[in-house]
C-alpha cells in the first residue's frame, strides 16, 4: 500500500477559499409603484416572488425585512408619469424620493439605495 498524501500547496491561496455570504450582505430588491393605492402590493409576472409596492406597503415590507435582520434595501421607482428625459427623478416630490423620506422616518438603522 501506498501512503496517503495530502497536498496542502494550495490552502493558503485565496482563489480557492470557501465563500461564506451573511444576511449583512443581502440587499433587499423592492418596486415602488405611484400607481398603487394604500398597503397593496401586486405581483411582478415577469419575476416570480417580486412584488410591486405602495409607499405605504414598502415601509411595511422594509419594517418586516429589518425584523429578520435584512440591513439594506435598494428602491426601483415606477412614477406615474415617464418622460424621455426622466424628469421624475429630479422631481422634489417623486415616488423615490417620498418613499425614502418615510421609510427613515419609521425604519431604524437602514441603509437605503436608490436607483433613480
Amino acid at each position: 500500500m501506498f501512503p496517503t498524501v495530502r497536498m496542502r500547496r494550495l490552502r493558503g491561496l485565496k482563489l480557492i477559499k470557501e465563500t461564506r455570504i451573511s444576511i449583512d450582505d443581502l440587499i433587499l430588491p423592492l418596486f415602488i409603484d405611484e400607481n398603487i393605492e394604500g398597503k397593496n402590493k401586486n405581483p411582478i409576472d415577469s419575476m416570480p416572488g417580486q412584488y410591486r409596492f405602495s409607499i405605504g406597503g414598502v415601509v411595511e415590507e422594509v419594517l418586516d425585512a429589518r425584523s429578520m435582520g435584512i440591513k439594506s434595501v435598494l428602491l426601483f421607482g415606477i412614477p406615474a408619469r415617464k418622460d424621455l428625459i426622466g424628469s421624475e427623478a429630479f422631481n422634489k416630490q417623486g415616488i423615490i424620493q417620498r418613499a425614502v423620506k418615510r421609510i427613515k422616518e419609521e425604519v431604524d438603522d437602514i441603509i437605503v439605495i436608490t436607483d433613480l
